[in-house]
């Protein structure tokens, strides 16, 4: 019989923080003129603006946080309240690799932004703020670069034994207990936010499907057919449920390719039926919380009559 690893033999936790210059700040003259041309309460508003134009390499710098934000919620499911995720050990190795590409990506991008800043800055005084313009909104260029952090922090999920205190055996045991409660409180944390991920863009795909003159964008199977191929190793707690769902939703929603969506009534019917299906299923069975049942939100199309002829299409 095969041993059952314990999490931390198979999982690990990571943590990523990034910091960047805003390039906002509120301004409190503006605020006074929005306010009294408007006879506005002086808590009825701020005024925040825009101290350069986002173009050129300050543009590039948001994509890259951006990217590496996304990839990052890819890879990991949350695993505390300071940001941390926790990811398969067997992924590491490729969500690493990927990330440092990404992280290269920003730190060119931001040393291109500084160099680029005093153009920007004089544009922003000449053409894009004009009288809003005030010189000691800027930072000076260290200030700037001290702006700019970007890390990611990699540990293990502790074990009891990992401490190394002279405890009693009764203090050892009481330690060990309340980290596995408390390892089991944030596994269900991070299941239920798994469900939450599958469920999402299924209701999406109902809502969109729903709709008589709805668009029907590629992304609305991608996207799903994305996350399906890496639930496997996100659903490190093994939960079978998790699985079998899964594999429900890809033996059932990807029958159709999404140019057959756009071209028949009749299958973006069945689609959106069958997508609100799995949906209610997944309220039912309270893997999730949902305050409007979505049943009640999708009545646009009455049931496909019987006998219907369906168009052939690839799968």
């Amino acid at each position: 019989m095969a041993e059952i690893k314990s999490l931390a033999d198979k999982a690990i936790l990571v943590n990523l923080s990034i910091s960047q210059y805003g390039g906002t700040t509120k301004d409190k003259d503006a605020t006074k003129v929005v306010l009294n041309a408007y006879n506005a309460s002086h808590e009825a508003g701020t005024f925040t603006k825009h101290l350069i134009p986002k173009e050129g390499a300050a543009l590039r710098v948001t994509s890259a946080v951006n990217a590496i934000r996304k990839h990052f919620k890819v890879y990991t499911s949350p695993w505390d309240y300071r940001g941390t995720g926790i990811i398969r050990s067997s992924k590491y190795q490729e969500f690493v690799n990927a990330i440092r590409i990404l992280i290269e990506e920003y730190h060119e991008a931001v040393k291109d932004m500084i160099t680029e800043f005093p153009s920007l800055q004089e544009k922003a005084k000449n053409t894009f703020l004009q009288d809003l313009y005030n010189e000691n909104d800027y930072p000076s260029s260290w200030t700037l670069e001290q702006k700019f952090k970007i890390s990611l922090e990699v540990f293990p999920i502790p074990k009891t034994e990992d401490f190394r205190v002279d405890w009693s055996e009764e203090e050892k045991r009481k330690m060990d207990e309340d980290r596995q409660n408390l390892e089991n409180e944030r596994m269900e944390k991070v299941n239920s936010n798994l469900w939450k991920r599958i469920y999402e863009p299924i209701k999406h795909m109902a809502l969109t499907l729903s709709k008589e003159d709805s668009k029907v964008y590629k992304s609305l199977l991608t996207n799903l057919s994305n996350l399906l191929e890496i639930l496997p190793d996100l659903n490190i707690a093994d939960n079978t449920e998790l699985e079998k769902m899964r594999k429900e939703i890809l033996d059932t929603l990807f029958e159709n390719d999404i140019d057959a969506l756009r071209e028949s009534d009749v299958l973006k019917k069945d689609m959106a039926n069958k997508a609100k299906k799995i949906a209610k299923k997944i309220i039912d069975d309270k893997h999730i919380n949902e305050e409007q049942n979505i049943i009640d939100v999708m009545s646009t199309y009455a049931p496909i009559p019987p006998n219907t002829s369906y168009p052939q299409t690839k799968i």
